[in-house]
């Protein structure tokens, strides 16, 4: 595992190697990256600046006394005993200094009592409130940057926000299906759009697996009537009316309430992955349930190229109409194959 700060690579599951980065090169860090690799090597302990006992704190907090102009944010990183925790001193937000609100007398008096008389009591009285004040500053920045809050994601804040705009309610929408919650909140502006399209589902498709997506609207297909709306002889009801509202047969032919979904072309191993069954064929089904909901009917396309179709074997792994095919002539020129399966075979298959 890695994080960054700035343009400089970390290892955070190498406590030695953070902390002598942090010692020997702090000029490349800021104050958060700083803060945010310590809080990752002990994602055990609260978040600074959030933690109920001075115990749990990782990292304190500090100013040297100085009266110079610093150029730089962070002035130095002391690692103490292992019980004791790390302490980074800080050339803004404190009490003393230039930029203090403290009169200077004060900055050159806690200045002469650590270096001239070994008494470090006046700045450790300042660095309660020193900590303090930079912990919240901290904190404040955590709990409203999207990055920081994907380091603790059982407390991410943005997941419920982004959730909400998409219309998912965290605690009913969590790990409910065989989509990833961080790509439901990924394509929260497709799934909160009250405007279900074929552009949705193709891009939303298309960008998931990485696939060529196209939709095909207006997918034929057969209707049963329920059994209150066929016409039945003495009946004063109005769906009786000669050549108004009787219909010969017990369905009738819709165009309007089907699409088809078109993949590919595919190799052969992605094919398998989308089949009833396939790992991937259940994803497709969440995701397009996700957007479009159970209003519409739809159908699967996989279009394989026909150079990944093998000969048929008598192993009992040969699928009819899946994994083989019948009467298959070398000779021809097509180079690609469809399968259409219907989401209802996906869905069988997903519960």
């Amino acid at each position: 595992m890695a994080g960054s700060a700035g343009d400089k690579k970390i290892a955070i599951d190498s406590p030695d190697t953070l902390l002598e980065d942090l010692a020997e090169n702090l000029n490349q860090f800021d104050f958060v990256s700083a803060v945010r690799a310590i809080e990752c090597r002990h994602a055990d302990k609260p978040r600074q600046g959030a933690a109920t006992r001075l115990t749990d704190e990782r990292l304190r907090l500090s100013q040297r006394p100085s009266t110079a102009f610093m150029g730089t944010a962070l002035d130095g990183f002391e690692i103490r005993e292992r019980k004791q925790p790390y302490r980074l001193y800080c050339n803004f937000m404190g009490l003393l200094g230039t930029n203090g609100p403290l009169p200077l007398h004060y900055t050159e008096y806690a200045d002469q009592r650590a270096r001239h008389n070994n008494d470090p009591t006046f700045l450790e009285f300042l660095d309660l409130f020193n900590h303090r004040m930079l912990s919240l500053f901290y904190k404040a920045m955590a709990i409203t940057d999207p990055a920081l809050n994907q380091d603790r994601p059982d407390k991410n804040r943005f997941n419920a926000i982004v959730g909400a705009l998409a219309g998912l309610e965290p605690a009913a929408s969590n790990n409910r299906d065989c989509v990833p919650d961080f790509a439901k909140y990924y394509y929260a502006g497709w799934m909160g759009s009250q405007a279900k399209s074929p552009e949705g589902v193709s891009s939303m498709v298309s960008d998931y697996f990485d696939l060529s997506c196209e939709v095909r609207e207006f997918e034929g297909d057969w209707l049963d009537l329920p059994g209150d709306a066929l016409a039945r002889l003495g009946s004063a009801d109005s769906a009786t009316q000669l050549g108004i509202s009787v219909y010969l047969g017990r369905r009738v032919w819709s165009i309007g309430h089907k699409f088809v979904l078109s993949l590919g072309p595919l190799s052969w191993d992605d094919y398998l992955s989308f089949k009833p069954g396939g790992r991937r064929g259940r994803e497709l089904y969440d995701l397009v349930r996700n957007y479009i909901g159970d209003e519409w009917a739809w159908d699967l396309e996989l279009i394989i190229q026909r150079k990944e179709i093998g000969a048929v074997k008598l192993d009992g792994r040969a699928g009819l109409g899946f994994t083989s095919f019948l009467a298959q002539d070398r000779s021809r020129t097509e180079k690609i194959k469809s399968v259409k399966i219907s989401s209802r075979a996906l869905a069988a298959a997903v519960h």
